[in-house]
Parts: C-alpha cells; structure tokens; sequence
C-alpha cells in the first residue's frame, strides 16, 4: 500500500516486494497493490504513475492494483474479495497436477507451437534531463512532448515485437528516475535485467563524463557484471538533433570511450526528430 498524498511512499513498493518475495516459499504470493486516500489530492509527481499502473503492476508481479479511501469506503471490499479470489486460484493451481505425457504420445510439434515468446527486462537509465522517458514514449507510442517531466522513481513502459516468424518478445522497458543512483534503490531496479541503455545529452559533456560513466560503475557494480556474467550495455547519446559539445563531437574518442568502459555500441538518438529510436 502506498499514500496518494505522497510521492516517496510510492519510491519503497519495490522495497516491500522484494522482502515479500525473499520470505520463503511466498515467490508467487498473490499480492495487490492498494493507492490508499484517493479521497484527498494525489501528489503531482504520481499523475503520470497512475496511468500507468496497470503495466507497473503486470511487469513488477503485482496481480492487480485498486484505489481505494478508507474514510469514504471506497474499494475496500472489491479489494479484499479480488484478493481472496486470487489466493483461491493460486491454491487450485498449486493442487492441481499436469498431467503426465508418455513417449507414445510425443509427435512432431506444428509451427503454431513451435513458436516461442519471451520476455526481456530492459533498463533505461541516465542523469536526469538526458531525454530517457521522451526516447520511451516515442518508441512504444511513436510520441514526443517537449514538455519535461521528471521522473519520480521508476515508470514502467511494455512493448510487444514480433523478432522473426516465431519469435515474439514482451519488452518490459523500465524509465528509472535519473536521482536514484543516489537513494540507493537501484539493486532493486537492475535486477533481473536482460540489458541496458545508458543515456547522456549530446550538447551536454557532463551527463557523459560525470552522469553515463557513474551509472555504468553503478550498474556493473550492483549486478556484479564481468566478462563471465555479461548483460549488453549501450551508450545512447540522445539529443543528438542539437549542436555536439566538447568530447561528444570527437568520433574517436567516443570509440575509445565506449571501448575502455565496456559499452557494447554508441547510438546517437533523438527522440524529437524519431533518429535511430527503433534501431537501438
């Protein structure tokens, strides 16, 4: 549960779900999420959160989420009868026994069940600014605002793309807020990850040297990645539909910099003018 009336309750849900999931035996928990007070003003840093709700809570394990208001009574028994309902499920299909298949049964599988479907946790991370949730929203809904809005912990983004004729890929793209390298929450945020975008501003050397360098040492450091536990990792210098600046205008440097802190390739981005969003 978390208070509408203020943000950084919000920022410790991940908090919380990760002690549930640590308690033994509780990894597939049924669990809702409450926004309790939703009779009094919600905090403005959580507007966009709530849209959004519905695909934080389908990528973070929640089985749904309900607002509710305990001094108007509002949702708390349609709360409570979905989670019962969601325990007794679980019960059932815990009971219940897959039924067994013997060799005589095996035949050659149709292309229909040939074809497989992942899901992929990808990390989008940076100095705050650097463009990170306007890159998101044009690849998932093809959109640009220039209007900015900072982040507030994390928002979550899904994206569904067909790889080849039997591939298909739920993309859970995670926008992690560009002050959390500081609160000491991102173990949480990276875990899990099948790869990672690290985003600085082309016109702006600092989110590169001080901003992209600190968060690749964060994120190698906190998933212990090394040459034996590689996750792909890119450097994405977003913006780039405005003037270059110091380093960033140097091509050779930039190839040397991406070699010497391990990033698997540069992109050069804008989500205004829709450059190279896709292809990254």
């Amino acid at each position: 549960m978390f208070d509408v009336t203020r943000a950084e309750t919000y920022d410790n849900i991940m908090m919380w779900k990760k002690f549930i999931n640590s308690v033994k035996q509780t990894n597939n928990l049924p669990c809702l999420l409450l926004a309790n007070k939703c009779d009094l003003e919600e905090d403005q840093g959580l507007n966009s959160v709530m849209a959004s709700m519905d695909n934080y809570c389908q990528a973070i394990g929640f089985c749904g989420y309900y607002k509710i208001s305990n001094i108007d009574n509002i949702n708390i028994e349609e709360s409570i009868r979905t989670l019962i309902n969601e325990i007794t499920q679980h019960r059932n299909s815990v009971t219940t026994s897959s039924p067994s298949i013997s060799i005589s049964q095996t035949r050659t599988l149709s292309v229909e069940e040939r074809k497989k479907e992942y899901t992929l946790k990808i990390l989008v991370i940076g100095e705050r600014g650097t463009g990170k949730t306007a890159m998101i929203q044009r690849y998932v809904n093809n959109t640009f605002s220039g209007i900015y809005r900072s982040t507030i912990g994390t928002d979550i983004a899904l994206k569904k793309i067909q790889y080849n004729d039997h591939i298909t890929v739920n993309l859970h793209i995670w926008d992690i807020s560009g002050e959390e390298r500081f609160g000491g929450m991102t173990h949480l945020f990276y875990k899990n990850a099948a790869g990672c975008l690290i985003v600085f501003d082309v016109s702006k050397p600092l989110t590169l040297i001080s901003g992209a360098v600190k968060w690749k040492v964060d994120f190698d450091n906190k998933l212990n990645i090394d040459d034996h536990n590689p996750v792909p990792c890119l450097l994405i210098g977003n913006k780039c539909d405005l003037v270059k600046e110091g380093v960033v205008a140097n091509e050779a440097q930039m190839t040397e910099f991406c070699h010497n802190h391990k990033f698997n390739h540069l992109y050069e981005t804008s989500a205004k003018e829709n450059i190279n969003i896709g292809e990254s």
